[in-house]
């Protein structure tokens, strides 16, 4: 750690300070669990990853730690106060229960690697059951005409005695918009909708929202999103009619 100096009339005091020397790094949050996922799935997390040094951070090698996990790497230099993220893929497959996956990375701050711990419990998507569940638990966006289709809706049905409240968890930088109430009642049953963004219209992608519904517990839902675009005249796809 550096010091600062400060200076009075009595003269120079050190002071500790927060200035790192040389690359140093920082994640946000190294952890994500997607609670109840339908398996056969692409699930997806963006982990930030901050350079807090006074030099720049080189990210030396990333290792998705399996061949169901995708970790592209966006910047591999980051500059002293910039971030960068990493976008993880997780292909679920036909896994059942409980799984861990930790992809990580090394920088030159250190060669011991970095570790990111991505939790899911797996279940077929006909057990899509319990107190709270989506419905359903895969929403498909497809498009096949040159009418444009970018949105769907999906419920959550709360049927526990209790209201409970629902936040989303991760889908800041999806292929979509999301819109879902913020209480579901005791007994209730809510509408959320997709939206496809504009930039996305044109094509494929499979990916997910994640949300937490609080309560007296707490609970983890991953809902599965999909959407094919096999339009041959898109001329007027992404005009009107959204």
């Amino acid at each position: 750690m550096r010091y600062r100096v400060a200076a009075f009339s009595s003269g120079l005091v050190l002071v500790a300070g927060v200035i790192f020397a040389g690359p140093k790094v920082k994640v946000t949050d190294d952890t994500i669990d997607f609670g109840r996922t339908p398996n056969n799935s692409i699930v997806t997390h963006t982990f930030w990853v901050k350079s807090v040094g006074d030099q720049p951070l080189r990210i030396l090698k990333v290792d998705p730690g399996c061949g169901c996990t995708q970790m592209p790497l966006v910047d591999s230099v980051l500059k002293p106060g910039d971030s960068t993220p990493f976008d993880i893929v997780l292909s679920t497959k036909g896994y059942i229960g409980r799984i861990t996956k930790r992809p990580s990375f090394v920088t030159n701050a250190s060669p011991e690697p970095i570790y990111l711990k991505m939790y899911a419990e797996m279940v077929p998507d006909s057990e899509n059951t319990g107190p709270i569940r989506i419905v359903p638990p895969r929403v498909d966006v497809s498009q096949f005409t040159v009418k444009p289709r970018r949105k769907a809706k999906f419920t959550i049905e709360n049927r526990t005695g209790r209201d409970v409240n629902v936040a989303v968890v991760d889908s800041s930088r999806k292929d979509f918009t999301l819109t879902i109430p913020k209480v579901i009642k005791a007994g209730g049953l809510v509408e959320g909708q997709i939206t496809v963004k504009e930039k996305f219209i044109p094509r494929d992608f499979e990916d997910s929202a994640t949300f937490e519904i609080t309560g007296d517990d707490r609970t983890r839902l991953t809902l599965r999103v999909i959407r094919m675009y096999r339009v041959k005249d898109d001329s007027t796809a992404t005009s009107a009619g959204r």
